[in-house]
């Protein structure tokens, strides 16, 4: 699929996304993951960290304990625009994962 069909998937998903990940599809992303991280790194706090995909903001609203500060990337401007709401990230882009992963900025994180 093109970015720009991913795009305007998700943006018209954005209103129920959330919702219907967590409560029809009992999604459990975030903790799994805050799991595996306890596991790895226990207790562990970071600087600095990249929710690549960050969607509404789930993810961060799982993890804001432990890192100084959060940036997030989604394909879809609707995503970003809900997870900005959250209001739990530094900065927010709408645009490519891989943009960022290639970029020179990707080194400063210290968790993605």
């Amino acid at each position: 699929m093109t970015p720009a069909y991913v795009a305007a998937l998700f943006d018209e998903y954005a209103p129920r996304f959330e919702a219907h990940l967590t409560q029809a599809l009992d999604y459990r992303g975030p903790q799994i993951l805050m799991e595996a991280l306890e596991r790895a790194a226990p207790g562990r706090r970071f600087a600095e960290a990249m929710d690549l995909g960050c969607g509404t903001g789930l993810m961060a609203e799982a993890i804001r304990d432990r890192v100084e500060a959060i940036d997030g990337v989604d394909v879809a401007a609707a995503m970003v625009s809900q997870a900005r709401g959250r209001g739990l990230y530094r900065d927010l882009a709408a645009g490519e994962m891989i943009a960022v992963l290639e970029g020179k900025e990707a080194a400063r994180y210290d968790l993605i």
